[in-house]
């Protein structure tokens, strides 16, 4: 595999990610969970990723997580109601979730839109190059203005796949890393959003939290356990 030979060669090279010792939750303004999604777990497919990037009120960005694996559509929809339930209970916040309006993208933000409308979301316009999108992210990254926690298991392998954009061998957790980044900063490369319900902090009454909480995890899981009752009948499991 070919490797940039310097890091002047590189769109995202190592220094510019400042590190973050530790995240207050008082400091997260917005949390966005952006998603790559792929349909096929084959050896030669692309991994579904998954890149949650908050923006702070002291000023910049900061990576909080990022997961990727292999996962085919029928199983796709749950993972990402999945994965924003954990983060509502973790961060106590309603994030904004986005995804590219292309290929598998599609079919699930026509999912999610169906099974919880009333989880807001950004729908990214697909580009013709990759690299278009990711040089539209690079003035925010060579600011210095995103930073990763500093014992996040993820970080050494989130840095290798940014710096060898893009003549990695993947390219996943690049493209939600440049939707998250950009669903901050650059509104035209999206389609008008869907926001029954805004996003950000969720009242912090504890009560007032754990019924708007539980609420819609109710509501997610109902979806999730409806489409299992349903794949369950299809395949005679009844």
């Amino acid at each position: 595999m070919q490797q940039p030979s310097s890091a002047e060669d590189q769109l995202f090279p190592e220094h510019v990610w400042r590190t973050l010792e530790a995240i207050s939750m008082d400091d997260l303004q917005l949390v966005v969970s952006a998603w790559d999604c792929a349909n096929k777990t084959g050896e030669k497919n692309d991994y579904s990723a998954n890149v949650v990037v908050a923006r702070l009120h002291s000023g910049g960005f900061v990576v909080l997580d990022v997961w990727k694996a292999k996962l085919n559509f029928a199983q796709l929809p749950d993972v990402v109601l999945e994965r924003y339930g954990w983060l509502m209970e973790r961060y106590k916040t309603l994030p904004l979730l986005c995804v590219e309006d292309a290929a598998a993208g599609t079919q699930l933000l026509d999912a999610i839109r169906n099974r919880c409308p009333q989880i807001p979301v950004a729908a990214a316009k697909p580009v013709k190059a990759k690299i278009i999108r990711a040089e539209g992210v690079t003035p925010i990254t060579t600011g210095g203005l995103v930073a990763l926690p500093r014992h996040a298991e993820w970080r050494a392998d989130f840095i290798a796949e940014l710096a060898n954009f893009p003549v990695g061998l993947h390219d996943d957790i690049v493209d939600a890393f440049c939707h998250a980044i950009k669903s901050f900063t650059t509104a035209r490369d999206f389609r008008t959003p869907d926001l029954q319900i805004l996003p950000g902090r969720l009242l912090t009454n504890e009560d007032v939290w754990e019924q708007e909480r539980e609420e819609l995890e109710f509501r997610m899981q109902t979806a999730i356990s409806s489409d299992l009752d349903e794949y369950d009948y299809l395949m005679g499991n009844w």
